[in-house]
């Protein structure tokens, strides 16, 4: 049986597979960290590494990118690839402001301690609740590894249906599972006592929490064949799953609403989620109006050649300063990237220093500089 040798960090890991897998799902598969935001379509770039041995010849891709594509390269015979180093220090903000709420539809419990989980596409956030007083014991958060297979809903639509359902649920799963331990441990309580969890996220996300074939989502007329709303069983426990509103406008945004009370307004009010699925709910006149955009991989994704997440050494801040740019960075790190609170400030400043105009047109001469 052929085999993968795989370097990272000075450490080699050695992989046996069958038949001619891509290089970036056998990675994956294995839990490697290659970021693949565009769903493997190679056209993002962002999961160059070194190969060599028996793989298959570039291709234009690749070519155009001046670099081996993880999710390009197709595994021949026995080969050898080189990673890049690992990222740590994702920097994910769990604290905020919170308030009581009153139950919509109070449910029988039986123990003393539940979980909130909100699934999104890039970040897993998690609260540990004391059910008889609603006190928050724990909040805990980590990057979604499915962003490791691609970074929008689209792209993992794409993997589940091409043979990664399983991948994408058993990692979403384990993450779950993970935040749950780490919450119960900060808190001292057993995490058999956990009887109950509520998990939210947009469909899709649903979708490969459950297992769901998300084929209906992938063409037109997106109509999902579920929109959840009911009670399963999650890692042995009751978990409910509240309501979607339709395929691309998620049991988030229906959290969202009831948390905020905006349909008890008598005013016209917006409510905005902007994460990597973007969704927008305006109150108005008794209607309630729901529309969602991938904003996320505009930011930090596909769409920016130096685009990252959150990680140590992403730019995070820039402004103006007698008339120069000043820039900060996660951790105080060395620049590897830019997310998308830094990409707005910069855009931000060179607007304040006449780089670009109201529609975006950057000045020649100034472009030429920061080339």
């Amino acid at each position: 049986m052929p085999k993968l040798i795989v370097i990272q960090d000075q450490t080699r890991t050695e992989l046996s597979f069958e038949g001619t897998p891509v290089l970036g799902a056998l990675l994956a598969q294995h839990g490697f960290g290659v970021q693949q935001p565009c769903g493997g379509r190679g056209v993002c770039g962002k999961c160059a590494v070194q190969v060599a041995g028996n793989v298959s010849a570039q291709t234009e891709a690749e070519i155009k990118a001046g670099s081996r594509l993880a999710c390009q390269t197709t595994l021949l015979g026995d080969c050898e690839v080189l990673l890049p180093a690992k990222r740590e220090g994702i920097s994910i903000q769990t604290e905020g402001s919170s308030q009581a709420l009153s139950a919509v539809n109070r449910l029988p419990m039986t123990g003393d301690y539940g979980a909130a989980v909100d699934i999104g596409t890039t970040t897993v956030a998690l609260k540990l609740v004391e059910l008889h007083t609603g006190k928050c014991l724990s909040a805990q958060a980590a990057l979604n590894p499915q962003t490791q297979v691609a970074a929008d809903v689209i792209g993992r639509i794409s993997a589940a249906m091409n043979g990664s359902s399983a991948l994408l649920k058993d990692a979403i799963t384990d993450c779950v599972r993970t935040l749950l331990v780490q919450a119960c441990e900060e808190a001292k309580i057993a995490e058999a006592k956990v009887s109950s969890l509520v998990l939210t996220g947009n469909t899709t996300m649903l979708y490969l929490l459950t297992g769901r074939n998300p084929q209906p989502l992938s063409h037109a007329p997106f109509r999902a064949d579920t929109l959840f709303g009911g009670m399963e069983e999650l890692l042995g426990k009751s978990a409910y799953l509240p309501p979607c509103m339709d395929a691309f406008v998620g049991a988030d945004i229906t959290c969202a609403v009831l948390a905020s009370g905006l349909c008890d307004r008598h005013e016209t009010a917006l409510l905005m989620d902007v994460g990597t699925n973007g969704e927008v709910a305006l109150w108005h006149e008794g209607k309630l109006y729901v529309a969602s955009t991938a904003a996320g991989p505009a930011f930090e994704g596909v769409g920016i050649s130096c685009g990252c997440g959150s990680v140590s050494g992403a730019v995070d801040k820039v402004w103006v300063e007698n008339g120069k740019l000043g820039v900060h960075t996660i951790d105080c790190a060395p620049p590897v990237g830019i997310c998308g609170s830094g990409l707005i400030d910069a855009i931000a400043a060179m607007l304040e220093l006449g780089w670009i105009d109201e529609t975006g047109a950057m000045d020649e001469e100034e472009a030429a500089v920061a080339g």
